[in-house]
């Protein structure tokens, strides 16, 4: 809802941020507005974009990759990406690596988030290339229950994707430091150049 998008305002960078979501996006506005920054917030689908603008840096944060239902909408996803860059320009991706997911799997944990309580149940299916995730939010009164999948990617299987996107120079790391992507990575991050 905004959480990136702001931040990088109040460091004065020129922000444009997209989402599916209008209720995430009113949200951020709101925001944005309650600290007198302006950022160009559209709504749009990612497997469709057309924002006829060129940026210097895309991120894509917060485990936010690897959604969609095939492994083709996933490249789709990223060449749109691509095709928004300037020359030179770089994307970001910080998501969850099979690798780290493995190392610390939990089939359930529970955790407390802006006064709601969150349950959540995670299972691996289809030979370690999906999490699925169910969760359940209890605030005050009220019930959500959610369920998605995510696909997991190893950090040479997101490389590849990222290559046959048309990314160059792609440097994997395991965290947002910039630390090795080893057996210590807290995520799984991808940094690729136009």
């Amino acid at each position: 809802m905004g959480r990136h998008s702001i931040e990088l305002a109040r460091m004065g960078f020129s922000v444009t941020g997209v989402d599916l979501n209008p209720d995430y996006l009113e949200a951020a506005r709101d925001c944005a507005r309650a600290e007198g920054l302006f950022i160009n917030f559209i709504q749009q689908d990612v497997l469709h974009l057309d924002l006829n603008t060129a940026f210097d840096l895309i991120i894509n944060m917060y485990i936010s990759f690897g959604y969609f239902d095939t492994q083709e909408e996933n490249l789709r996803f990223l060449k749109n990406l691509y095709g928004c860059l300037a020359g030179g320009g770089r994307l970001l991706v910080e998501t969850l690596g099979k690798e780290h997911t493995a190392r610390g799997f939990k089939e359930s944990e529970w955790y407390e988030e802006n006064g709601a309580f969150v349950l959540a149940r995670y299972a691996v299916t289809e030979d370690w290339s999906r999490l699925q995730n169910r969760w359940i939010v209890i605030d005050g009164e009220n019930r959500h229950d959610y369920t998605f999948t995510q696909r997991l990617y190893s950090a040479a299987e997101i490389r590849m994707l990222f290559q046959e996107a048309g990314f160059s120079d792609i440097k994997v790391y395991g965290n947002l430091r910039g630390d090795p992507y080893d057996h210590r990575a807290e995520n799984l991050v991808v940094v690729g150049a136009k």
